[in-house]
């Protein structure tokens, strides 16, 4: 999500499926900020759903994007997909291990 060309109405963009690792992450979405005019250094965050590809610390695409572009992002996890994470982890660690894809299953 960004600021489109009228700060107050927010924009999407949408990255297709590509090969999920941080280097291909962070390519495509330095990439589509150059296409659409935008400025890396205006950007403070990035909203993820905590994919290791999206956030390891040394090959996470938010490190590679923030060496690119000579920025120092930060990641906001979507909440509702970190309290789906503790509850499996619970569920887990009290019960047995969890077949599931995604969802939650209580």
């Amino acid at each position: 999500m960004h600021a489109g060309r009228n700060a107050s109405e927010p924009g999407l963009i949408k990255v297709q499926e590509e090969i999920k690792s941080g280097k291909n992450v962070a390519k495509i979405v330095r990439k589509l900020c150059e296409e659409n005019n935008l400025d890396p250094k205006q950007c403070r965050f990035w909203l993820i759903d905590n994919m290791v590809y999206m956030s390891e610390n040394k090959s996470g695409a938010i490190v590679k994007f923030n060496r690119q572009t000579n920025t120092s992002l930060f990641s906001i996890p979507y909440s509702l997909h970190v309290l789906q994470i503790a509850l499996v982890a619970f569920k887990n660690a009290l019960f047995r291990k969890l077949n599931i894809m995604s969802g939650l299953s209580l």
